[in-house]
């Protein structure tokens, strides 16, 4: 249901946005996780980007922002390159073994293990370099991201992610 509702408010700022500037709605899948996007084209060859993205085992959730320069392939005005930077705030859910022993009159029945699950907020810096194809006939988007990011609450977050990009550009 947030998913959905975060479509239709992103659909409807979009149907804001001035003439000169193009949007694109863009499913994301990845090695290891899958989003939403909205891009915000500029005049300037330039773009704003929101994501929200979640891991494949809903573990970790993040909010993105990135600006990102296009650069078309040769002559085609259907066909170019990107590269961008933002920062990132989410959650990660890391989940840990507890043990305990099971006491009855001072004397171990048995020790038991039970996993605990606690949040972990992440914020950091992400960069963004892909190829996408604009198929005007049919208003869509396609192309292949890699999106590499560090957090800077926990140096061991290191994600290097490869998306497969498709969405519709209004």
């Amino acid at each position: 249901m947030k998913t959905f509702t975060l479509i239709i408010l992103t659909a409807f700022i979009a149907a804001n946005v001035s003439a000169q500037s193009k949007f694109e709605l863009t499913g994301k899948y990845g090695f290891k996780t899958k989003a939403i996007s909205a891009t915000f084209k500029l005049p300037n060859n330039g773009a704003v980007e929101g994501m929200f993205s979640m891991s494949h085992d809903k573990n970790k959730v993040v909010v993105t922002g990135l600006y990102e320069e296009f650069f078309a392939i040769g002559n085609s005005e259907r066909l170019y390159w990107f590269l961008g930077a933002g920062l990132h705030a989410g959650y990660t859910k890391v989940i840990t073994q507890e043990k305990f022993a099971e006491l009855k009159f001072g004397e171990v029945l048995e020790t038991k293990s039970r996993d605990v699950v606690t949040k972990q907020y992440l914020t950091g810096a992400d960069m963004i370099a892909g190829i996408s194809y604009y198929i005007p006939r049919l208003k869509m988007v396609v192309g292949v991201d890699t999106k590499p990011n560090i957090d800077f609450l926990n140096a061991y977050s290191i994600l290097f992610d490869g998306n497969i990009r498709i969405g519709i550009a209004l």
